[in-house]
């Protein structure tokens, strides 16, 4: 026999018996002006038979989770969008369990991107105790990000070799955003990342939308360590992740991926370019005019007699009918709080809290420093909200917290001392809780670190000081609102008001809310059901109509405000 013929009987008996070696190579995507599209609209294929025949898209490792592999499939697709999906696998037993990944490489590197993509977790999936995934992992030579949940956020993070800068986080805006549950319900969800490589270590830019909306934007900050960096290579899906809390493999599907790195047409809410979710209809978006006032559509009320001030805005104005909690999710729990039809104040939902567990609702504001974007110092608070006791709720024996009020520094700021009295809130050198005693009858109570400096108590109920004391009264709606007004530093001259029904109730004008301490402003508000002595356990109380306002308010309703920061 020749010899040319052993050479092919050889090469034949390699086809035969080890049809899956794959290359390890990988295919390039391919932009058509501009962009890059896949709907996965590819046969059905499974890792490691053979190489990836899909839009220019490559396997990346390859790896099982129980015998599980990375597929293309018909049951990973998005039912908005056309063709298969990419299904994934996440299984139990620590970290990184995980099928393999799908990369796509670039044909030249790239210095700004869109990327936009679908994915929905497998119904009853959920973590353990902690969260830190990589969506997308982003690739080049010494810049590394990936973009993920990580705990109660989702962020980008830098994972180039020898570390690099920790990028603010969209705070409240991760897996409870999502699937506020904490479990997910097999929803279909909406991504889309921004990059932009910096050019000298101070001009990069970053954002993340979720479901359309804009949740984290930054710039001014390094991609690159400080190079002239050529851009990035490649991406991969869910590389790998921390802690999934699962008994068995559950699915991840991906889909209906597009990449852009030509500024696309559409534009989100707030005028930012954006690939944007499929059928997207704000492409026409076209900014407000100028120096006109917005408007509350829920004020109905005769105004007060005396307007806000020039410089006060409406910090938030909650009246649920969005029918989500988003804006007290920045250090959440949801406990068995949740929205309900009845009864309601306004409109068609107000949130109802249970004395089971009430869960954890907060919204942080002013220059809280876990903002992604910390806005001025707030020192002067109104807030208002309509109360709903049933008829028959039991006041608890002491007193019920309907809110605190904080001066949030850091979770590790070690505030845990006030004239040596337990001082739970460690992170907050001071803070002011508005309670209900024993009847109902509304006041409020300071609690102020030592070494702040200055006179005044470090511990203190402030009681109804005008007229009679009255109690809010179970069975109807109850308007409460209070003013906080922080003291000059070193001075005796910081404001509580609270009215009821519009009534005032309590007048104090000589407070020493923080002694010397001028870092942060009021900044943290915590909706609270708890009780001291706990109440019985299966009350519950609603709210309804929440607005809270820089600057004072007089006494009547709030005006709508020159400047509108947060409405849903």
């Amino acid at each position: 026999m020749k010899k040319g013929s052993n050479n092919l009987l050889i090469l034949l008996f390699f086809l035969i018996f080890f049809p899956a070696i794959q290359s390890t190579s990988h295919a390039n995507i391919a932009f058509v002006s501009g962009k890059w599209e896949t709907t996965f609209n590819c046969i059905v294929q499974t890792q490691h038979e053979g190489s990836l025949s899909c839009d220019g898209l490559s396997w990346g490792g390859d790896w099982t989770v129980n015998g599980y592999r990375t597929t293309i499939e018909s049951a990973g697709n998005n039912p908005i969008g056309d063709g298969r999906g990419a299904r994934f696998w996440k299984g139990s037993g620590g970290d990184n369990r995980n099928s393999g990944t799908i990369v796509a490489e670039f044909p030249t590197p790239q210095k700004e991107l869109w990327v936009r993509w679908y994915e929905r977790y497998e119904a009853g999936f959920r973590w353990g105790n902690s969260i830190d995934v990589k969506s997308l992992y982003f690739k080049a030579n010494n810049s590394n990000p990936y973009v993920g949940y990580q705990y109660s956020n989702y962020r980008f993070y830098w994972g180039g070799s020898g570390g690099g800068p920790t990028f603010p986080v969209a705070v409240g805006n991760g897996w409870r955003y999502v699937y506020p549950t904490g479990t997910s319900d097999g929803t279909w969800h909406c991504f889309e990342v921004y990059m932009k490589m910096d050019t000298d270590g101070t001009d990069g830019e970053g954002k993340i939308w979720i479901d359309g909306v804009l949740v984290e934007e930054y710039s001014g900050f390094s991609w690159s360590s400080g190079s002239n960096h050529p851009g990035w290579d490649r991406f991969e899906f869910l590389s790998n992740q921390k802690d999934p809390g699962l008994s068995r493999p559950y699915y991840v599907d991906f889909d209906d991926l597009a990449v852009y790195n030509t500024t696309p047409s559409n534009r989100d809410a707030n005028g930012n370019p954006f690939i944007g979710p499929i059928g997207w209809g704000g492409g026409n978006y076209t900014p407000p005019p100028s120096e006109t006032p917005e408007e509350s559509p829920e004020e109905s009320t005769p105004p007060p007699s005396s307007p806000l001030p020039s410089d006060s805005y409406v910090i938030l104005d909650e009246t649920w009918e969005q029918n989500n909690v988003n804006n007290w999710m920045y250090d959440f729990v949801a406990g068995d709080t949740a929205l309900d039809t009845s009864p309601v104040y306004a409109g068609n939902y107000a949130i109802k809290m249970r004395s089971s567990n009430p869960g954890h609702y907060v919204h942080f504001f002013g220059d809280h420093p876990q903002l992604n974007q910390p806005d001025e110092m707030v020192t002067d608070v109104t807030v208002e909200e309509y109360y709903y006791p049933p008829v028959d709720f039991q006041w608890p024996a002491s007193d019920l917290k309907l809110w605190i009020n904080n001066a949030f520094e850091s979770w590790g700021a070690g505030y845990n001392l006030a004239n040596g009295q337990s001082k739970p809130h460690t992170w907050a050198p001071y803070y002011m809780t508005i309670s209900v005693d024993g009847s109902g009858r509304p006041f409020g109570q300071l609690t102020r670190a030592d070494g702040l400096g200055g006179t005044g108590a470090l511990w203190q109920n402030y009681w109804q000081n005008k007229g009679s004391a009255v109690s809010l009264v179970r069975g109807q709606w109850n308007k409460v609102k209070y003013r906080l007004k922080l003291n000059d530093p070193g001075q005796n001259n910081g404001i509580f008001q609270l009215w009821v029904n519009d009534v005032l109730k309590c007048d104090y004008g000589d407070i020493n809310f923080r002694g010397n301490y001028s870092t942060y402003g009021w900044n943290h508000l915590m909706m609270s059901m708890h009780a001291n002595p706990s109440h019985s356990q299966n009350q519950w109380i609603s709210r309804d109509n929440i607005r809270i306002v820089s600057g004072t308010s007089g006494s009547g309703s709030i005006l709508p405000p020159l400047r509108l920061r947060i409405s849903d």
